[in-house]
């Protein structure tokens, strides 16, 4: 797998902050991290965001609503946990106002998006007004399925709440894939080290023109 680098002057970057509900870490990554060695009859400090950083993730916006308005926020934690029946999750901080609404709710989409969305998914990790405002410029339908809105991407899943799990200071929200769609094949968005990344997955086109 080959990841380029960001394009310049595209790049968003800037510390997390309390009012960001995105999962994305935005801090700068670090030059010469420390190697963590136990000290005889000390606990260990666990650097688990230092490590995670490494961890190559892809990126989506996830959608809900509430009472006739409709939010959506950025996520990198996006899993798949089962084919049969159709599960995947998400985890939200405790306190995320995103989450609350899709308690409320129990309908939400998740929109995987290309390489070329990095503004858009900038635009989602930020406070609820900036996501509000940016959901009015893009083109958008709602899911036959939940309500949630959909937004143009290359891979979309309408889900309804399974379960919930509270784990630490997050909350673990397992869907049940009720529809799902898939576009065409080509660029990605990665997130690592606190940056997003394009993956070019396009077929690759060899001599003769054979794929």
């Amino acid at each position: 797998m080959t990841v380029v680098a960001q394009r310049a002057g595209e790049q968003v970057a800037e510390p997390a902050v309390a009012w960001s509900e995105s999962e994305l870490d935005w801090g700068e990554p670090l030059s010469a991290a420390p190697i963590l060695r136990p000290v005889a009859g000390a606990r260990p400090e666990v650097d688990l965001r230092g490590a995670m950083r490494n961890f190559v993730t892809g990126v989506a916006v996830v959608t809900t609503h509430r009472d006739g308005a409709h939010d959506a926020v950025t996520v990198n934690s996006l899993v798949s946990l089962s084919l049969d029946p159709p599960l995947v999750a998400i985890s939200l901080r405790r306190d995320s106002r995103f989450g609350a609404d899709l308690l409320a709710t129990r309908e939400w989409n998740i929109c995987i998006l290309d390489g070329e969305s990095d503004a858009m998914a900038g635009s989602f990790a930020r406070d609820r007004e900036t996501r509000t405002a940016a959901l009015a410029t893009l083109p958008t339908r709602p899911g036959t399925r939940t309500g949630a809105l959909l937004l143009e991407a290359p891979g979309w899943l309408e889900c309804v709440l399974d379960r919930t799990y509270e784990v630490g200071d997050h909350t673990l929200f397992i869907g049940a894939v009720v529809a799902a769609g898939t576009d065409a094949p080509g660029a990605r968005l990665l997130f690592a080290h606190g940056r997003f990344h394009v993956f070019d997955h396009s077929p690759d086109i060899r001599p003769g023109g054979t794929p």
